[in-house]
C-alpha cells in the first residue's frame, strides 16, 4: 500500500505535538510508558482501566469530568472486591454510577456484570499472561513482533462486553505496557479518505490504519 502524506499533515501534526507535549496527560503517560512501564500485573489497575473505558465510551473524560473525579475516588467504589462482594452487582453498580454523576448506567453497569462473569471464567489468567508477556517484550530493543502480539493482546479484550478495536487497545496503553497499537476512533476515517472498503468493518479498518501509521 503506497502512503503518500502532505508536508500541510506533517507540519499540522508537528503543531498538535508541541502544543499537548508538555500537558499532564502526556507527561504523565510518557512516565508510565516510557520511563517507567510496570512489570507486575494489579487485578485493581486492570479492573478500574476497565470501569474507565466503558465509561469513557459515551461521555466526557477531561481532568475535570465527573469520571475522572470518579476514578480518582479512593477507596474505588467499583474496585474488584467491591463488585464481588455485592449479591446484586448490575443494581449496586448503577447506583453508584448514576450517584457520581454518570450516564449510561444501565449498558455500562450490565457490561461490568458480564464482564466480571468473564473474568471469572478464566478471563484473569489469560489478561495476566498477556499483561506479563507485554511487560516482558517492553524491556526489549522494538521489534516488528511486537507489534503482532500487542494486536494479539487487543483482540482478547475485545472477548469483553463493550470492548472495541478502540478500547481494546486504550486498556493495554493506560495500563503502560503497550507502544505501537493506537487507540483509534472510528470517526478518523468518517470521511473515507482513508479509502478502505465499508465491509471491512471498523475492526479490520483499525489494523490497517495502525499499520499505515507506523509506515
Amino acid at each position: 500500500m503506497a502512503l503518500h502524506v502532505h508536508p500541510a499533515h506533517v507540519d499540522a501534526v508537528k503543531v498538535a505535538v508541541a502544543a499537548k507535549k508538555n500537558s499532564p496527560f502526556c507527561l504523565e503517560r510518557h512516565k508510565r510508558n516510557v520511563l517507567n512501564p510496570p512489570q507486575e500485573f494489579s487485578r485493581n489497575q486492570f479492573w478500574k482501566q476497565l470501569v474507565g473505558c466503558l465509561c469513557s465510551s459515551v461521555q466526557k473524560s477531561g481532568p475535570d469530568s465527573a469520571l475522572s473525579q470518579f476514578l480518582r475516588k479512593d477507596p474505588f467504589s467499583l474496585s474488584p472486591n467491591a463488585c464481588e462482594g455485592q449479591s446484586y452487582l448490575g443494581t449496586y453498580a448503577h447506583e453508584t454510577i448514576s450517584d457520581s454523576g454518570l450516564r449510561f448506567g444501565p449498558t455500562i453497569s450490565r457490561r461490568l456484570v458480564e464482564n466480571l462473569r468473564w473474568l471469572h471464567d478464566g478471563g484473569w489468567a489469560h489478561v495476566k499472561h498477556e499483561f506479563l508477556n507485554l511487560a516482558t517484550i517492553r524491556r526489549n530493543a522494538p521489534a516488528r513482533d511486537c507489534i503482532a502480539k500487542e494486536r494479539h493482546a487487543a483482540r482478547l479484550v475485545m472477548s469483553m462486553d463493550g470492548f472495541g478495536p478502540k478500547q481494546s487497545r486504550n486498556q493495554w496503553q493506560c495500563l503502560g505496557v503497550s507502544r505501537y497499537e493506537i487507540p483509534l476512533d472510528s470517526r478518523v476515517d468518517r470521511d473515507g479518505s482513508m479509502r478502505f472498503r465499508p465491509r471491512l468493518g471498523w475492526t479490520r479498518r483499525s489494523c490497517r490504519t495502525n499499520d499505515i501509521t507506523k509506515k
